[in-house]
């Protein structure tokens, strides 16, 4: 009997607590100016390491943008590292079997998502223009999917399978020290890294209003009649 008594207002409790909890917006972003130079021909590269400091304790999926400006972007390999977790985001875009420089357009200024509709960002100028030799007018732009390629940069090719993608800090805490790390491995053309951005969607903590919604509607239902 006190089931169906209360179940009205249970119900009622139940649905405000689902729709405060989808409302509950969660993206964070984190921007980071850095304007320096990318050493040039140095597998040594340049590291920007940054501190998170968040109010959450878990990740949903991260999205990354970065600004190049200069360079050969088939000479770069670009890295994020956050805690024991790391997501290859370009590893000598354009290198294959016939072609061990990858792609000559000069800087980019992309986003990497997992999810990104473009593809795979190793072979952007098939994407793009439906052949590997057709260069860019300026530089890279858009949001595209990892390169993922775990392969040394040396070795690297587009048949390597694509296995280090930013689903892999998927579940972890996003509070700590992330790190990007660029690489130019071919010598005679120098880059800058002007600047990226972290973002993160994240799990989002219950809320005091949707713990004191859950508190009165076990309150109801157990106190004595």
């Amino acid at each position: 009997m006190r089931i169906r008594r209360f179940a009205p207002l249970l119900t009622s409790l139940l649905t405000s607590v689902i729709l405060m909890e989808e409302t509950d917006a969660a993206i964070i972003t984190f921007n980071y100016n850095v304007n320096q130079a990318i050493p040039d021909g140095s597998a040594l590269g340049l590291s920007d390491t940054r501190t998170v400091i968040t109010a959450y304790d878990q990740i949903q999926s991260v999205k990354v943008s970065i600004q190049v400006t200069g360079g050969m972007a088939g000479d770069y390999y670009v890295q994020l590292i956050g805690g024991s977790k790391n997501s290859v985001l370009m590893n000598r875009v354009g290198r294959t079997s016939t072609n061990s420089l990858g792609y000559s357009d000069s800087g980019f200024n992309v986003q990497f998502s997992d999810d990104a509709a473009s593809g795979d960002v190793h072979t952007y100028r098939t994407t793009l223009f439906g052949n590997e030799t057709t260069p860019l007018a300026g530089e890279l732009g858009g949001v595209w999917a990892p390169d993922g390629r775990t392969t040394d940069p040396d070795a690297v090719l587009a048949a390597d399978p694509r296995t280090s993608l930013l689903s892999n800090f998927t579940g972890m805490d996003p509070n700590g020290q992330w790190s990007l790390f660029l690489a130019d491995m071919e010598g005679g053309d120098v880059g800058t890294l002007v600047s990226w951005q972290l973002e993160f969607d994240v799990v989002p903590e219950p809320r005091a209003a949707v713990l004191c919604l859950l508190a009165t509607g076990i309150w109801l239902f157990r106190r004595p009649r």
